[in-house]
């Protein structure tokens, strides 16, 4: 009964339309779980938005804009995902994996793992080349 409640208030809810754009349901046994906690906290930040793209980082004014720096389009997580030709974006690799058989869609590659590892390591490098700096805050 309490699920259902949940559901119904889920479905009706204004915010998180993101979330709700992969996860419909709010039954959570079937999501993706890394015991890495790295890894697990970068894929919560995809499941929700929360990710160091522009279009995130633009939100905070940590960025000018929040333009992709190749392709000039919004840098989003759909953007990353599935369009960016960008060297470090996993977009390449993963429609090379999904083949024209299989289209990919931001819930399959955040349920997946061989498809999420490939965005964790293409990630990760982004983060570790230092393409990212990180949020600072100017709330003093």
């Amino acid at each position: 009964v309490q699920t259902l409640k949940w559901q119904d208030q889920w479905l009706r809810e204004k915010s998180g339309r993101f979330t709700f754009s992969i996860n419909p349901s709010v039954r959570t046994g079937w999501m993706l779980k890394y015991a890495n906690r790295n890894a697990q906290m970068m894929l919560d930040g995809f499941r929700v938005g929360n990710v160091q793209l522009n279009a995130y980082r633009h939100r905070f004014h940590s960025v000018d804009s929040d333009l992709c720096d190749t392709c000039q389009e919004t840098e989003t997580i759909p953007h990353y995902l599935l369009w960016c030709v960008a060297p470090d974006s996993p977009a390449a690799s993963l429609r090379l994996v999904g083949g024209t058989k299989s289209p990919m869609d931001i819930a399959s590659i955040l349920l997946r793992r061989d498809l999420f590892d490939i965005v964790l390591v293409s990630y990760r490098d982004r983060l570790k080349n230092n393409r990212v700096k990180p949020l600072t805050t100017n709330l003093i």
